[in-house]
């Protein structure tokens, strides 16, 4: 007799970048996503230019904050996953180049901040492993790994009172 354990015990785990979607449903509203959401996505933070937020983040929360809201760079950081998990599906040349220019620009934009909201570096954490793992380019999780060091030096020196763990 065959139970329910012994049915999941059947059932492994695989890496998303294994996971290939061609049914007549999906697939077709997956190449939509693709060819038109993922650019206009990325048009939309290249209008915005969110990358020069960052640097206004160095002084926060001294000063008033730079931008709209705690997350105001999610936006870029949500476009960077998606589009990785779109480029999993199918590499794009120029997706992925215009996604480089996009990871350059926030990653030097932060880097001369100094610092960055510490409340999004999760999310930045999990687009930066996205897209490791689908292109092998690291500049985005590198970076990310030194701003998790940041935040955490900042935490240990009691810098951010009042903040998670504190």
């Amino acid at each position: 007799m065959i139970t329910t354990e012994t049915k999941l015990k059947r059932w492994d785990s695989v890496p998303f970048t294994s996971v290939k979607i061609w049914d007549k449903f999906w697939r077709p509203k997956l190449e939509q996503i693709r060819r038109v959401t993922v650019p206009l996505a990325l048009d939309q933070c290249e209008k915005a230019n969110r990358g020069d937020l960052v640097p206004g983040l160095a002084a926060w929360p001294e000063t008033e904050f730079p931008g709209t809201c705690g997350r105001d760079d999610s936006a870029v950081c949500q476009a960077v996953e998606g589009t990785a998990y779109t480029l999993m599906l199918q590499r794009d040349a120029e997706l992925e180049s215009r996604l480089d220019a996009l990871i350059d620009e926030t990653a030097a934009a932060r880097e001369r901040g100094g610092t960055y909201a510490e409340g999004a570096l999760g999310p930045w954490i999990e687009a930066a492993v996205a897209y490791c793992e689908v292109t092998g380019k690291r500049a985005l999780l590198d970076a990310v790994c030194r701003w998790a060091d940041r935040a955490e030096a900042r935490f240990d020196r009691g810098l951010r009172p009042g903040t998670a763990g504190r």
